[in-house]
């Protein structure tokens, strides 16, 4: 939650209506900026790789949800139509990254906190030009290293709120006993999870 919360709100100035830009949009983070938006007043674009996550995110509170693809970018511009994207996060990297440059308006800013496709970003500098788009990066080591303590706890206080009153809540996929690990770490390290893996407590009782 403190990355969502902070890449929301330490990068461009929103206001009520505006509209963010997200790939990698059912993963923990991408769930929690869904969320925060959806309460602080904004709308959310969400780009995901697999149709049967469409209304689960809607449910979330999502504005729009669509498929990766070749027309991705023109589908999302049709929707949202002259609606001011200000704000981008890219936790993919790769040519992901530059979709999202297309989507964005005008002097609008990506944020790239992750790097799912293990690609470099790609970015095409005719795009970055023409509409003054700006790149930067988030990792919450350095956000809580650069913050101040108020800050921090803070922000701490309103998300901690917000998880004991059922706002902010963890997409769980499965749970697992200590004993069955090996079953519980084949299934975090395959693709289409939707949620977490855990374990729930001690392998064995007295």
């Amino acid at each position: 939650p403190p990355t969502a919360y902070a890449m929301l709100t330490e990068f461009v100035n929103l206001q009520s209506g505006d509209w963010v830009v997200q790939n990698a949009s059912n993963s923990a983070v991408g769930r929690y900026v869904i969320s925060l938006a959806k309460k602080m007043g904004y709308k959310t674009i969400n780009i995901v790789r697999r149709e049967s996550l469409i209304d689960e995110l809607m449910g979330l509170g999502a504005d729009l949800v669509v498929v990766d693809g070749p027309g991705v970018v023109g589908q999302i511009r049709e929707k949202v139509a002259d609606g001011n994207v200000k704000l981008a996060f890219d936790a993919v990297s790769g040519p992901a990254t530059n979709v999202l440059a297309r989507i964005l308006s005008r002097k609008g800013v990506i944020v790239a906190y992750g790097a799912l496709s293990l690609e470099l970003i790609q970015l095409n500098m005719a795009i970055i030009m023409s509409k003054d788009v700006t790149l930067r990066t988030f990792w919450l080591v350095h956000w809580l290293r650069e913050s101040t303590r108020d800050k921090i706890q803070a922000t701490y206080s309103k998300l901690i709120k917000m998880i004991a009153d059922g706002e902010l809540k963890a997409q769980i996929d499965a749970t697992f006993p200590l004993d069955k690990y090996k079953d519980a770490f084949s299934l975090a390290m395959k693709g289409g999870r939707n949620g977490k893996v855990l374990f729930t407590g001690p392998a064995y009782s007295d």
